[in-house]
């Protein structure tokens, strides 16, 4: 069961649900800011793949964070920033079986779900 995490308006989302549609690969998608994230999302996620490399320092809301809690933000706590702030997460997430892709690209895309 593929799932792709992401946002709406992300066009890196667009593009992997343009490519996902094209290869006619079946996924569910989830908006993480409609649909939400849980805790227990996110520790299964930690199992696979180490969580700060999830991290958006390129979004607006990394750059609204206070530099306070940017420098705090770590291993054991961002799953805690995650679930306050679901945008500090990079997107596309894909999840397939016990792999996750971060990000897009078709040519991991098609190397991994072909």
């Amino acid at each position: 069961m593929i799932t792709l995490y992401g946002l709406k308006n992300c066009d890196s989302c667009q593009k992997a649900k343009k490519w996902l549609n094209f290869n006619n690969v079946g996924y569910t998608y989830h908006d993480i800011r409609q649909d939400g994230l849980n805790e227990a999302t996110l520790m299964l996620w930690s199992h696979s793949i180490d969580l700060e490399i999830c991290l958006n320092r390129r979004s607006t809301t990394w750059r609204n964070l206070p530099d306070t809690d940017k420098n705090k933000i770590n291993n054991q706590n961002v799953i805690n920033y995650f679930l306050k702030y679901p945008t500090l997460i990079k997107r596309p997430i894909l999840k397939n079986n016990n792999s996750i892709i971060i990000g897009f690209d078709s040519k991991v895309y098609a190397r991994e779900l072909r």
